[in-house]
């Protein structure tokens, strides 16, 4: 990249609303709490592969308790 490239590309960040929009959309999508998601994770045991797939999208998100 020319530095001309460089200085011309824009970082965007998602505010914390925009998180927990996601979070919400993902657990409403897989049809669990996130308690019931963060179990199924603990166990290894996914209840469908969108539990899976949401589990991988908001984990790094959420706190874990």
């Amino acid at each position: 990249m020319t530095p001309e490239e460089v200085a011309a590309i824009e970082v965007q960040f998602a505010s914390e609303e925009d998180v927990t929009e996601a979070v919400g959309s993902a657990l409403t999508r897989a049809g669990l709490t996130l308690e019931q998601l963060r179990e199924q994770a603990r166990q290894s045991r996914f209840s469908s592969e969108r539990a899976r797939t949401a589990w991988f999208v908001i984990s790094p998100f959420v706190a874990r308790a």
